[in-house]
């Protein structure tokens, strides 16, 4: 093992040590959304509320911020509320739901970061299950 790969696993240790959330896949379902608006470019955007559905983390609340930008990032966005059954909803409808429950489940892909000298578990994709595989087991793959 390099050097590099000893201050990767020192960092992973000390993130997992603090209680974030393992990397890796999760099962999620959005069960709120808030406006959000960047602070370095004033861009408008919303915060998702995800809380993980099954498994020894279930109940886990992780978030995620969807930017409406133009480019590249207007179609993760686009994409994303389409696999989150909210394509059709307009951002001030989205921000009034109050039940959740009908909205399918997604796979997030958490990994961790250092920002600002902080630590923190991020969503950094999302992905649909796969109908052809046989129901999760658990909420971490």
């Amino acid at each position: 093992m390099s050097e590099i790969d000893d201050l990767d696993a020192a960092f992973e240790r000390a993130a997992l040590s603090s209680g974030l959330l393992p990397p890796g896949e999760y099962a999620v379902r959005v069960d709120a959304a808030a406006a959000r608006k960047s602070p370095r470019k004033g861009t408008h955007g919303l915060k998702l509320r995800l809380r993980i559905e099954h498994g020894p983390n279930a109940g886990r609340v992780l978030s995620a911020d969807l930017w409406f930008t133009e480019g590249e990032a207007a179609r993760i966005t686009t994409e994303t509320l389409e696999m989150l059954g909210l394509s059709n909803l307009k951002p001030s409808q989205v921000l009034a739901l109050r039940d959740w429950s009908g909205f399918p489940w997604v796979w997030a892909r958490v990994e961790h970061k250092l920002r600002n000298g902080r630590t923190f578990a991020e969503v950094r994709s999302f992905r649909r299950p796969d109908p052809s595989l046989p129901e999760f087991s658990g909420d971490q793959r």
